[in-house]
């Protein structure tokens, strides 16, 4: 029962779920003295002591507990035991949902689980503690990160000392030394050459006298005497391996007619003349793709001098990379025109020829006339030619 009131007229139980059971206050009387608690199947009959009896309607009573339906608790309660047990017996489910939840023992307190028991937070840390430690009784696995602020101690309870390991017995852990898990090695010196160099040392786990570790020193070394100064010269290179034994290796041959001499660094040194530019060209000034080589055309359209010149048949030829000096060799050549030129008139010109003017580093021009076998100055043409230039070794 939550609440026993008065409005006056009647007495209102009300109990912990809001049900209420009402009794007109006329119908009791200021006897307090009960005799029995009857009921007649209808009616629950109280009989006080002088025979005036209260009766309520058994469907006025309520039969509803907390085990029977759901209820709302209206203010904070205490259940105390009185030294005696509270056992719930096959429950299908046990669910505590509150703000904060505290369960304490002044003995044991056993939690346990035929299959499995989950301890967690979603929120936040789980944590036990115990004053005298926490004790694990059977294999655990972990199965994220593990973290040990204090000592880590093995299956004797030892924490062990600084630089001691953690070592396995098979049936447990031991802290030991690592001096008792190193093997003392020892390196020898077993090359006997006298030219060596160190390049380390080595001292054992035990701390024994430090060994050198050396290197043999090889050797490459080249004859670089030059061919003007020796003319069998071949710039022989001889190197010497770890044992001491020595092969050479020629950097000139030294077989008949060969053109290539040792230079004053001991190289392989090559002097002669070479092909430094050279090209067809067209008799408008114009090259076709791939027919020219270190250099340009330029079409000179004027005079280049002399009363029996003209507009055609002069070309400038510049070097794409200019030459130190002007001692190169200039070889020119003119197409066959089969004994009728191109002209300025309608008379054939038969008599070509090509030469060359104006020869600077940068390059050369070149002009192109037809004459007439007399003493006539020749008439200048435009026709297809071809040059080379040859670079001499000075």
């Amino acid at each position: 029962n939550a609440s026993l009131t008065e409005d006056g007229t009647n007495l209102i139980l009300t109990d912990s779920d809001g049900s209420t059971v009402s009794i007109a206050l006329s119908d009791i009387d200021d006897n307090t003295t009960n005799a029995s608690l009857t009921e007649d199947g209808t009616n629950l009959i109280l009989t006080d002591s002088d025979g005036s009896t209260v009766s309520i309607a058994l469907s006025d009573l309520t039969t509803s507990t907390f085990y029977t339906s759901n209820g709302t608790l209206t203010s904070s309660r205490i259940v105390n035991g009185g030294n005696n047990s509270l056992v719930f017996n096959t429950i299908n489910a046990y669910q505590l949902f509150t703000t904060t939840t505290q369960i304490s023992s002044t003995n044991t307190i056993d939690i346990s689980s035929i299959q499995s028991l989950r301890l967690g937070s979603t929120g936040n840390t789980t944590q036990i503690s115990g004053a005298l430690g926490i004790q694990l009784q059977n294999a655990t696995h972990v199965q994220d990160n593990l973290r040990v602020d204090g000592s880590y101690s093995d299956s004797s309870g030892d924490a062990g000392v600084a630089n001691q390991v953690l070592t396995s017995t098979g049936t447990g852990t031991n802290w030991v030394d690592v001096s008792s898990l190193e093997t003392v090695t020892t390196i020898t010196d077993t090359n006997g050459a006298t030219t060596k160099k160190e390049i380390a040392t080595y001292s054992n786990e035990a701390g024994g006298a430090a060994v050198s570790i050396n290197e043999t020193v090889t050797s490459l070394e080249q004859d670089n005497t030059p061919t003007t100064t020796d003319p069998t010269a071949t710039g022989e290179i001889t190197y010497t391996d770890e044992n001491g034994s020595t092969s050479t290796a020629q950097v000139v041959s030294a077989d008949a007619n060969n053109n290539i001499s040792v230079g004053a660094d001991g190289g392989a040194f090559l002097s002669m003349p070479i092909i430094y530019a050279a090209g067809k060209v067209n008799a408008d000034g114009t090259v076709n793709t791939g027919a020219i080589y270190n250099a340009s055309i330029n079409k000179v359209n004027t005079n280049n001098g002399g009363s029996g010149g003209g507009i055609e048949g002069d070309y400038e030829v510049n070097f794409d990379i200019p030459l130190t000096n002007i001692n190169y060799v200039i070889q020119l050549t003119i197409l066959d025109c089969a004994g009728d030129c191109p002209g300025n008139t309608l008379d054939k010109y038969d008599d070509p020829g090509i030469t060359y003017y104006n020869q600077t580093v940068n390059g050369f021009s070149v002009n192109i006339k037809d004459s007439d076998n007399g003493t006539n100055q020749g008439d200048d043409i435009d026709l297809d030619f071809m040059f080379s230039v040859i670079k001499l070794p000075n």
